[in-house]
């Protein structure tokens, strides 16, 4: 929240280009940290609003599955930790169809990888972010060519149609419900 202003103006200045000269902006709208959304999500649809342009939103965990280097035979799975035990998990299905949820990963596990493997040709599974602490995992940050891979096939729309998403309850949302209910006569 402190740096990313100054980093965007660095990296125009590095690049020669204007803010005005942006024809589109792109922002990834989740799943993953409430802050870090929240604050993405303001600063770029604040540029599209000053300088009326379009907007692109796309999936913050697709562009990280996108940026992993894989072979045919691995399947990549997004893993970003939700708190309270929780993950966020980007992945392809059996479609081909990417799916994003928020759960226990041993429940993402048992219901929806082992699916996964049984009925593809991929052989193993590359946990791609940070939100596992053991096993085979590959922990890395988003690449131009995964955001790039993320956007393509997403349309431009009008900055008040792009919302940050959001997969399961922030924790002030968890305190408000819990003192609701204490609150509430049985």
């Amino acid at each position: 929240s402190e740096g990313l202003l100054t980093l965007i103006d660095r990296l125009l200045s590095e690049s020669g280009v204007k803010l005005k000269e942006i024809e589109q902006f792109a922002v990834g709208v989740g799943p993953g940290s409430f802050t870090g959304i929240r604050i993405g999500c303001s600063t770029l649809k604040t540029f599209a609003l000053v300088y009326k342009k379009p907007m692109i939103a796309f999936s913050s965990l697709k562009a990280l599955v996108l940026s992993a280097a894989t072979t045919q035979d691995t399947a990549s799975v997004a893993v970003k930790s939700a708190y309270q035990g929780m993950v966020f998990l980007g992945w392809n299905d059996l479609q081909g169809a990417w799916q994003e949820d928020a759960m226990v990963f041993l429940e993402w596990h048992e219901n929806v990888l082992k699916k996964l493997l049984e009925n593809r040709s991929a052989k193993e599974v590359q946990y791609v972010g940070s939100g596992l602490d053991e096993g085979t995992f590959y922990s890395q940050h988003v690449t131009a060519e995964g955001m790039l891979g993320a956007i393509s096939g997403e349309q431009p729309r009008p900055v008040h149609e792009v919302r940050a998403r959001y997969l399961r309850a922030s924790q002030a949302e968890i305190k408000l419900n819990a003192t609701i209910a204490k609150k509430s006569p049985a």
